[in-house]
């Protein structure tokens, strides 16, 4: 799924090809949905498995995500999409083949005839962010349950996560090969 949505993000619905295929888009589109979906799907059971607190809430930072609605509208229940589950209402969801390009969607409300239009790279830039945010959090719970009673470990795993989240923030840490220290650089911007 990673690979899916790293390619995706370099080379968005057009793909590496020089050819203007609708198929290759269309398939493109599908595949980067459902990859993002798979991932959301196996962070939530990963939270679940090593019970890291509130999974019910961490659920629903999932089902708000952008990138799943379109999933559910165009990759998955796009005949079927329940718009709302109180009243029952059923739209069906069609993407507009000539709105499909670079990480540009645009599909349509076959009930409705609205249009709606999402940059698939922004959305998934969410997506990433907070599959990011929800790994760390069962990386940290995982530590303290597979290390419990031994805080050596438990300290020099948290220490390798406090690294973690220095680089994801930009920064740079660099291990040494010996005893010395390490060296941490971080960037902050003048506001």
């Amino acid at each position: 799924a990673s690979l899916a949505i790293d390619n995706f993000l370099r080379f968005g619905l057009n793909g590496p090809t020089r050819y203007d295929e609708p198929g290759e888009k269309y398939l493109r589109l599908y595949g980067v949905l459902n990859a993002t979906y798979l991932q959301q799907q196996a962070i939530h059971n990963l939270f679940k498995l090593n019970n890291v607190s509130n999974p019910k809430k961490e659920k629903e930072k999932i089902e708000g995500l952008k990138i799943r609605e379109v999933r559910h509208k165009l990759g998955a229940h796009s005949n079927d999409y329940l718009a709302d589950p109180h009243q029952k209402i059923i739209e069906s969801y069609v993407p507009v083949r000539i709105m499909l390009s670079g990480f540009n969607c645009e599909f349509i409300n076959n009930e409705t005839l609205r249009s709606e239009r999402v940059n698939l790279k922004t959305a998934i830039e969410y997506h990433l962010k907070l599959m990011i945010e929800l790994l760390d959090k069962i990386y940290e719970k995982a530590i303290t349950t597979f290390y419990k009673g031994n805080q050596k470990r438990i300290n020099e795993y948290k220490e390798k996560l406090k690294d973690l989240r220095i680089e994801k923030e930009g920064g740079l840490v660099i291990r040494p090969t010996h005893d010395g220290p390490k060296l941490i650089i971080t960037m902050r911007t003048k506001i």
